[in-house]
């Protein structure tokens, strides 16, 4: 759930129900105000609402639907979903145009770990399996992807649940 004050404290309303995660808006390309809300749906997905908060009411947009996982980092928006193999990363660069990054081979994706979002693309470490992690690194836009790296360590102790994979070891 999320909270609001409008009396530094000393009371609180609750503004929103099953949010999972949220993520304040960046600077240049949001007012100060927008919030992105992951809001679970009650059937192992959710989905990513991008708003702000009037006197009473959350005015909202739907971002992106049916999702595991969501994430802001810099100028990219990154959500994963389920498929029909394992698990997909989709990207929005300034937050539009959300749409399924492109990997160079077909092999199943168990999780991923955006290793950094600066600089004008982005480091993914990409788990194939329990054995096989490959580091890739993006186009500006963040959907292209080309290997950087094989065979890259990853610690998740977390591997068989749904996750980021926060830890990553190279």
């Amino acid at each position: 759930m999320i909270y609001s004050s409008r009396n530094f404290g000393s009371t609180w309303t609750e503004r929103a129900k099953n949010v999972t995660s949220y993520f304040w808006g960046i600077e240049d390309l949001d007012t100060d105000d927008v919030i992105y809300l992951q809001i679970d749906d009650g059937n192992g997905t959710s989905h990513i609402m991008r708003g702000h908060w009037d006197h009473k009411h959350y005015l909202a947009k739907p971002v992106i639907e049916n999702v595991i996982d969501f994430e802001i980092q810099d100028v990219y928006l990154f959500a994963t979903k389920k498929s029909n193999n394992g698990i997909d990363l989709y990207v929005g660069y300034h937050y539009h145009d959300i749409s399924k990054a492109e990997f160079p081979n077909t092999l199943r994706t168990e999780d991923y770990v955006i290793a950094d979002a600066s600089e004008g693309q982005v480091f993914v470490a990409v788990n194939h399996n329990k054995n096989t992690s490959h580091l890739y690194i993006s186009d500006v836009n963040g959907k292209k992807y080309t290997l950087s790296m094989e065979r890259v360590l990853l610690y998740s102790p977390n591997l068989q649940q749904h996750s980021w994979l926060r830890y990553a070891v190279m």
